[in-house]
């Protein structure tokens, strides 16, 4: 199957630029066909950036609904740390405020630096004919910042508030792709997914696979460079 020869082809080139990759992970709302991770370190801070990656083997035409504006740039983050209504929900108000307290020192966050933005893209859709490839994607959001935050509370509950310094330090960014077989104009599109109600929206890239090596390799360049002037490190890639 075809599918199968991408997610191999994806896999090469994610290994070559330096990323750790497993197949067919799973995560709270699903699967990914490939995930990668890799880790840049500050004194204590750590950001953990997460490629989560969808295969789309159709062929055919992609078709997508272009819009003005600016792109976004900033991937869904998650960090103890974060203000974030679901987040004091989940804890209760006194963990909260203590949290709050620890990860917000002189009016702001500490993991602050590790909010880099994604690269840059050059062309903005609100809809595109990408079907459950993109579902996919944008359930790997959800799903695996949903992972974190469970993770995050049982090691609270196993090991109480000696576990908060820890993960207070710890900021995961999540950057979704769907490699597609499709035929479009661009090389790549920015597809945004905004809610029904309220003003947030998500944002998950689609890659023609033609030209998935050189996205990689620049996505990788990019996030070493944002790190680097910030003056994180690489931690050492196992094998």
């Amino acid at each position: 199957m075809r599918v199968i020869s991408l997610i191999r082809e994806a896999k090469t080139v994610l290994t070559a630029a330096g990323w750790p990759v497993r197949e067919g992970a799973a995560h709270s709302g699903g699967t990914v066909d490939l995930a990668a991770q890799r880790i840049w370190r500050r004194g204590e801070l750590e950001a953990h950036v997460h490629l989560l990656v969808i295969i789309d083997p159709r062929e055919g035409e992609l078709e997508f609904l272009d819009i003005p504006g600016k792109i976004p740039h900033a991937p869904i983050a998650f960090s103890l740390g974060d203000d974030d209504p679901t987040l004091h929900q989940a804890l209760g108000d006194e963990l909260f405020a203590r949290v709050h307290a620890i990860a917000y020192r002189r009016e702001q966050s500490i993991t602050a630096p590790a909010h880099v933005e994604a690269p840059p893209a050059r062309t903005r859709a609100s809809f595109a004919t990408a079907g459950d490839s993109a579902a996919r994607a944008f359930d790997a959001l959800d799903g695996v910042r949903d992972d974190l935050l469970n993770f995050a509370l049982d090691m609270l509950a196993d090991d109480g508030e000696d576990a908060i310094d820890p993960f207070i330090r710890r900021c995961d960014l999540l950057h979704a792709i769907v490699i597609t077989e499709r035929t479009m104009r661009p090389k790549s599109i920015r597809l945004e997914q905004s809610r029904v109600i309220g003003a947030d929206y998500r944002w998950i890239d689609i890659v023609r696979s033609n030209a998935f090596a050189d996205y990689a390799n620049a996505l990788t360049r990019h996030y070493a460079s944002r790190f680097a002037k910030r003056r994180f490190t690489a931690s050492a890639i196992r094998a």
